[in-house]
């Protein structure tokens, strides 16, 4: 019998009907009673009704497979096999199946998650597709308005950016060993449990500086 080329209703909706009972395309038309897969991927382009109805049984399709990741990973019948050992049977456990139920449902977890990632993949969508194309993410920047107006509150203040000094591009070796002495003996000295400000720290090593340099400075010219 040769294969329909003509569409018709009924066997659209038998080629749904498959699918949606866990057959996949290419499992579909291997049948003798079923169109080629180029001549269904035809009529799918041609009949919008069908082109409806087949999105639905793929999503079918999808369940299905998901349903069956779920039957094959509780199906624990053949880990096990009973192994005469010196006339004694023993439990041993058969790797080899419990590798191959995992890479099976692994395969369709990745296959689910390229398919349908938006309800079986590993990260939520937030943004809604569009009919007409991708997601689209907008991004749009309001003008901060200084003027009070009546029964509003103050504006919101602008935000205030910290932007340090950038660190020297180049220092001499005995610079930095002058840096690292300094701050061994910031570590050295302040006690652990004080909790004062950089800048404050700074302050007091200043102030100890001049106040030494000072004092050398009336020795000396006495």
């Amino acid at each position: 019998m040769a294969r329909p080329s003509e569409y018709t209703s009924e066997i659209a909706a038998e080629i749904c009907e498959r699918m949606s009972q866990g057959k996949g395309l290419r499992q579909i038309c291997e049948a003798d009673d079923m169109p080629s897969r180029k001549t269904v991927m035809r009529w799918v382009e041609a009949h919008e009704e069908f082109r409806h109805q087949y999105a639905r049984a793929r999503e079918a399709l999808y369940d299905w497979i998901a349903e069956e990741a779920i039957r094959i990973a509780d199906d624990s019948s053949g880990d096990y096999f009973i192994e005469d050992r010196n006339g004694q049977s023993v439990v041993v456990p058969d790797h080899a199946r419990v590798q191959r139920a995992r890479l099976q449902v692994d395969t369709r977890k990745w296959l689910l998650s390229k398919l349908a990632p938006r309800k079986y993949g590993d990260k939520v969508e937030l943004l809604a597709a569009s009919s007409d194309g991708p997601n689209e993410l907008k991004i749009s920047w309001q003008t901060f308005d200084p003027i009070v107006r009546p029964n509003e509150g103050p504006p919101a203040p602008r935000q205030i950016t910290y932007q340090p000094h950038p660190l020297p591009a180049d220092l001499a070796p005995e610079d930095w060993d002058l840096l690292n002495q300094v701050l061994a003996l910031i570590k050295r000295t302040i006690p652990s449990d004080d909790d004062s400000p950089p800048a404050e720290i700074l302050a007091v090593m200043r102030d100890a500086l001049l106040t030494h340099f000072r004092e050398q400075a009336e020795t000396s010219s006495v």
